[in-house]
Parts: structure tokens; sequence; C-alpha cells
């Protein structure tokens, strides 16, 4: 048995955290010329599919397609400069349901638009928004200069990197440390290259002067500043350096404000970096090279805040490690540890996280240290959302501005019906089983009862497709061949090398709500790309797979899309067999 550690008393002179007065600030409109103030109330009823959560402020996009946002003020997007939310409001000009992934820095937030568009607003001292300014923006200003449509976004502390159609990576804002990875150390308010071969990144993450990236061989590159990592990064790197010490494949990854950490395989975590609050979750307080976190395994999907660390755990529960001086690890005792605690008081099964991605500090009028930032939130498969930790922006959500130890929830996100998917998590070193998984013992109903597995007919969708997917000539062919033992099989070739072809496009219309799931065989393309979208072209699953099978729980019947591509990597016909079943 592995005996919890704690530590009983936390010393606050880490570098990072200063003490600062606070000011009273003065309600203000900020407004472009031409526009109108549009405020929104919180919502009634709304239901959350993905959230992003930055310093003291957070985000949720909803099944309504609108983005809500409360917390600290200038961050929200509702068009105010200084005003603080303690429950959800609009952001302005969002609304129409074509958003298809938001993240959250420390006092920017951005939306990927299904168009390929990046949208941002917020602070922009550092050009973090890159629309070619340093102006602060209260309402969303699109990225410039992207010059293509962008697949997959994130948001560093005070920067903000992309990856392209082509599989460029980009980054924009903040370079003191090279953490735009383009070979300076200048800031830029427009994106910039980073110094890597398309298609050699698979996802990218930033942090606090770092960013860091799964190659496509599923080694992992960093670039900026970081400490306590191998010799070969000592120092600053102003273009991606492979970690050597993690000598094993990577499948998730992580960045906080000076640690790092990556999911590799059964689920199990390996940290490296600063380690003065236990992030690194080896049980020590030292700085040390790249170590596994203690008595953790199964882990399905990993996120970072300033110092600490949250998975979230095969049966939907979740565990945290790292500083908690305000309750943000939700285990009910505001002292740090350092290997993985039970969130205590959730009251569903988790799907996504996120962590406050700054703390700081201010004396009180009884000179006794306050702290500000370091929470925490969840969202559940049923769309709910709730907050723990500190409150002091309102960046819980629940109308107050009290810090709480344990899950609230966040006013007019209470969840509803409607079933999000659970990360797949890494693989395991076993086989993995062919069997589906066996439903919770507490599932949403769906509207008729679901008996065994069905095959769906695989259709062509139309090469003039206009749903916003990149398609070109279809090189599928749909007769090709049947496993009669594993139901139909289709055989399609993808030849990215095409004018204008990125992707092959199915369609599959289930009778009824249930378990989807894509399966790919016999490609021969390691940067193959499979997605299931929705008839409004928003994701619902997305993956790079050499082999293996993509899955979402659907809670209607109705036309559900696959796009199928490969990478530049191949440039070639790339050969490849379909399925999909569901349950």
């Amino acid at each position: 048995m592995i005996k919890k550690k704690h530590y009983l008393s936390q010393k606050w002179s880490h570098p990072f955290i200063s003490i600062s007065m606070i000011v009273c600030m003065v309600s203000a409109i900020m407004l472009w010329p031409g526009q109108t103030q549009s405020i929104s109330p919180s919502p009634s009823g709304e239901l959350a599919i993905k959230i992003a959560v930055g310093a003291y402020h957070m985000c949720a996009l909803t099944t309504s397609g609108r983005v809500m946002c409360w917390g600290a003020s200038g961050r929200l997007g509702d068009g105010t400069a200084d005003v603080n939310r303690a429950e959800p409001v609009a952001v302005f000009g969002l609304e129409g349901g074509d958003i298809k992934s938001i993240v959250a820095g420390d006092s920017h937030t951005c939306v990927l638009k299904n168009d390929g568009k990046v949208w941002c607003w917020g602070y922009n001292n550092y050009g973090q928004l890159g629309d070619g300014s340093i102006e602060p923006r209260y309402v969303p200003s699109e990225v410039r200069r992207l010059n293509e449509p962008i697949v997959a976004i994130s948001a560093g502390s005070v920067h903000t990197c992309a990856i392209g159609q082509s599989g460029i990576a980009k980054c924009w804002g903040r370079n003191k440390n090279g953490e735009l990875g383009n070979g300076t150390r200048i800031d830029s308010k427009y994106p910039v290259d980073v110094q890597a071969d398309p298609n050699s990144l698979s996802n990218i993450v930033g942090g606090d002067g770092i960013t860091c990236a799964i190659a496509t061989t599923r080694a992992v590159k960093c670039w900026g500043k970081l400490e306590g990592v191998n010799e070969n990064y000592a120092g600053i790197k102003t273009a991606p350096t492979e970690i050597l010490d993690m000598d094993e494949p990577a499948y998730g990854l992580v960045v906080g404000r000076t640690h790092a950490c990556a999911l590799v395989s059964d689920g199990r975590v390996r940290c490296w970096g600063d380690n003065s609050f236990g992030q690194l979750g080896n049980g020590g307080q030292s700085v040390v090279n790249v170590v596994q976190v203690e008595g953790l395994i199964g882990a399905q999907s990993i996120y970072a805040g300033h110092g600490q660390n949250c998975t979230i755990m095969p049966d939907g529960t979740a565990k945290c490690w790292g500083m908690n001086m305000s309750g943000q690890l939700g285990n009910g005792n505001p002292v740090a540890y350092n290997i993985p605690q039970d969130v205590v008081g959730l009251t569903g099964k988790v799907v996504q996280m996120g962590i406050g991605r700054y703390v700081t500090s201010a004396l009180n009028q009884n000179s006794s240290e306050v702290f500000y930032g370091g929470f925490a939130c969840a969202l559940y498969v049923n769309g709910r959302i709730q907050c723990w930790g500190n409150n002091t922006f309102g960046q819980l959500g629940n109308g107050t501005f009290e810090k709480t130890l344990s899950p609230i929830t966040v006013i007019g996100f209470e969840g509803g019906n409607i079933i999000l998917t659970p990360n797949a998590g890494p693989p395991t070193s076993t086989p993995v089983p062919t069997s589906l998984p066996t439903p919770t013992a507490t599932p949403l109903p769906t509207p008729t009862p679901r008996i065994g597995t069905v095959y769906l007919p695989l259709n062509m969708a139309q090469a003039d497709d206009t749903r916003g997917f990149f398609v070109g000539p279809n090189e599928v062919e749909p007769n090709d061949g049947l496993d009669q033992a594993n139901g139909p099989l289709i055989t399609g070739l993808d030849y990215y090398g095409l004018a204008n072809d990125a992707r092959d496009i199915f369609y599959i219309d289930p009778t009824q709500a249930g378990e989807i799931t894509v399966t790919i065989s016999d490609n021969r393309c390691p940067a193959f790309r499979v997605q299931l979208l929705a008839a409004n072209s928003l994701v619902l699953a997305d993956d790079r797979l050499t082999r293996g099978y993509i899955s979402y729980i659907a809670g209607a019947s109705g036309r559900y899309y696959i796009a199928v591509a490969n990478g530049t990597a191949c440039n070639q016909r790339s050969p490849y067999q379909i399925k999909t079943t569901y349950r």
C-alpha cells in the first residue's frame, strides 16, 4: 500500500510567485467602433462539450454553439474591460455553432472555427492574439497571416501556437525564451513558423516561456526554457529539441508553469522540470530529470496548472497532485502533495478537466498572505461543469467570490441529456480487448435499447460536399472487400499529392443512439488521421492512428460523417481498410 505524503507547510519563495497589492478597479465598457454591446446573462440549461481554463478565468463551448466565459475581467470576450463575472456570460459574436475547439492562456482565449480560422480575445501585451497589434481585445479578433486552415491550437501563458493543414506548426506572442520556436527570441504579433519539418509534430502545448510537442515518432520535443531537464536541453532552446530522457512513446502531453508531463503506455505518467510543490509526483521535492509519477496507472488523460497536475481515470474519477494552497487538488486538505490524491466530491463521470494556470499572492488588511488563482474544473459526461479552489475573481462560476475545497456546479451548467466521449487513453502493454466496453452503472437514457453490435453501411459523401470538410477527389473503392467474420470492410486509397485532396469522406446513418466505433487497419501512412463529425461539421472524435480505432457515444440517431486522410509524410497513394459499428 502506498502511503500518502504531503507537505505540512509550503514556502512561497518560488520565483514565479510575487507579492502585489490589490488595487481598486473601475468598471468600463470597451467596444470596437460600430459595435453595440451584447452581453448575455448566464445560460439557462446549457450543456458544455469542451472547457478551457486560464489563469483566473475559464470558458466553455456549448451544444448550442455558444462560448460562455466567467472570472477575471478583460478576458471574457463580452465587451467589458473591468468587470469580473461570477456567472457565465456569452462571448460577443461567436454564435452559430461553428466552433471546433477552445483554449485559454493566462489572460487570453482563442477558438478554432470549423473553417480553419482562429479568433482570440483578452490581453495582448506580447501580441499573443496574433492580429498584428499589442492592444487588448475585449471581443474576438481574427488571427492574421495564418496562410492556411488550422487543424489544432494551444495557448501558452502569453503565446499561442497552432498546427496548419499542411502540418506546419506556427506560434505567436512572447518569445523571450525562444518559446515561438523560430530560431529567435523576438516577440511576434503575427504567426511565425516553428523550425520543424512539416507533419513532424502531431500536437503542441504551451506553458510559461516553454512549448512542447509530441512528434509523429511519439518522441517529445520542447523549446524555450524549462528547469531540471537533461543536459541536452540545458538553457534556452529556440527550436525543437528532443527530451532524451523521455525514452518511451508519449500519447499525451501537458506543460505547467515550469514543469511538463507526458502520458505513456498503460496510462502511466512521466514528468520533468521544477518540483518545488511535488508536481512531478514521485514522492520527492527536489528538481530532477524525467521521473515516473508514483502509484499511478491507467490514466486516460492529463492536465497541468501552475505547479500541479490532474488525471482522469478509466472510471471517470480524477486524481491530482502538487501545489494546493487554495485547495485546487480537490481532496479537502489545502496542503501540497507529492503523489496523486483522489478528487473528493465529484458527482459524475469526468471527461475533461482544466487547472488555473497562474498563482499570485498579496497581503490583506491584516497583513496575512492571500493567494489568487489556484482552481480546477471538471466537465462531466452529461455536459455539467463543476469547479473548486480559489474564487477571488468569480472563476468558479457559482455566483459568489468565495473559495471552496470541494466541487460546486457552475451556474447554468447543471447537465442534461447528452453523453460526451471520454478519452480512450494510451495503449496498454497487452492486447486491447476486441469487445466494446461494458456500459457504466449510471448511463443517461437512450431513445431505444441497444442490442448487440450492428455493422453500419458505409457510404461515400459527395466530393462537392460543402459542410466545411476539406474534401478532394475520393479514392475509395466502396465494394472492394467484405470481412464476413467482422462485418463490412472497405478498402480505400488516399492520395495526399493530388491538388485540393485532403480527405476521403464517408457517412453513416444509425437509426438510434449508440456507441459508434470506426476501425482502421492496414494503413501504411504513419501520419494517418481519422475524424468523426456531426452533420454541422462539429468534430466529435479526432485522432492520428497507425493502427486502431476511434469511438463516440452518440446520443441520437442521424447522419454522422467520417473523414480519413494521410499526411505529407506519405505524399503517395496510401491504402487502408475501414469499417464502422455501433451498439
